[in-house]
This record gives structure tokens, sequence and C-alpha cells, in this order.
């Protein structure tokens, strides 16, 4: 519903392999930061479902890893973001 909404998913404590049935998530993610702001709707196929995707829709997946390796494919259309802090670092 989220998809379809235009909300915001976070999926939480991945390990370091993220199901390929999200993955057109990722590539719709690509493309919308490609596409034309005037195109009318975009939708993707999942499971043999074609969803139409609310252009506002966001998905942010935290992992339990400190430097997850979640392949090349991935690594391509995502944007990686790192807020790991160590104790060390709070008491400086």
């Amino acid at each position: 519903m989220c998809i379809k909404l235009g909300s915001t998913v976070v999926i939480e404590n991945v390990d370091e392999t993220i199901s390929n049935k999200l993955y057109p998530l990722f590539v719709f993610e690509k493309l919308k930061m490609q596409a034309n702001r005037k195109s009318s709707t975009m939708q993707i196929s999942m499971d043999q479902t074609v969803i139409t995707i609310d252009p506002a829709f966001k998905m942010y997946i935290t992992s339990v890893h400190p430097n997850p390796d979640f392949g090349a494919d991935i690594s391509l259309l995502a944007n990686f973001i790192n807020f790991s802090v160590t104790i060390e670092a709070f008491e400086a």
C-alpha cells in the first residue's frame, strides 16, 4: 500500500542479502531520478503483478552490519549512508 499511496517504508535489520523481489523498487528509484517530472504514471512489475507507483514513495533499508556488501547490482542502484558511531566518538 505504501507504494501506491506514496508513503515511506523502512525495512530494518537486513542481513547482507536483499530479496530479489525488492529489485524492481531499486530500479524504479534510479528511473525516477532520470525521468521527466511531467510523466503521468510509473509502473513496476512485482510477483507478476503490475503496480502503479506514487512518485512520493520512498524506501529506506537499515542493516545489522556496519559495512554491508549488497553486491554490485544493488550498489549501482542505491545510495548508502554510514551512520555508525563508536563509543569513543561520543567520549571525544
